[in-house]
């Protein structure tokens, strides 16, 4: 159908989409079925070759984030994890942050930072408690060295 011919019957065409709407769904539920595996593949094949693409989807669906917001994110902590500073490289990947409840982004962490806080259960008691541990360790330490 070309765009000359639907705009001048747009009308009529609509109302039979609304009018066969079940037959419609129908026929292409069965289509979708039966062509299950060429869809995947058609649909993988151009994430591959569409990266960003895919990158966009995830950022949307997952945080409501657009890919200029993540740009953004990046561009503002200078390409840099927010908690311990290491550079996002091809060996050191970005992760999104966010709050579990709120579901509010918080800002890009390298993997061991955002598991760290994951592990914590984004607990400042957790990680107040880890921080005494180690500063407690350490002085120990150091204390044994020095006798």
């Amino acid at each position: 159908m070309n765009r000359e011919y639907y705009q001048k019957n747009k009308e009529r065409i609509l109302a039979w989409r609304e009018k066969n709407r079940e037959r419609l769904g129908a026929k292409r539920r069965a289509w979708y079925a039966k062509n299950i595996v060429e869809r995947r593949e058609k649909r993988n094949r151009y994430l591959r070759e569409n990266p960003d693409v895919r990158k966009a989807n995830c950022l949307k669906v997952k945080y409501g984030l657009g890919l200029a917001e993540w740009e953004k994110m990046m561009a503002d902590q200078s390409g840099r994890c927010k908690i311990c500073g290491s550079e996002f490289s091809d060996g050191i990947k970005p992760v999104v942050d966010h709050n579990h409840r709120t579901k509010k982004v918080r800002g890009l962490l390298c993997i061991p930072c955002n598991l760290l806080l994951g592990s914590a259960r984004d607990s400042i008691e957790i990680l107040s408690q880890a921080i005494n541990y180690l500063d407690l360790e350490n002085n120990k330490n150091k204390t044994e060295k020095n006798i």
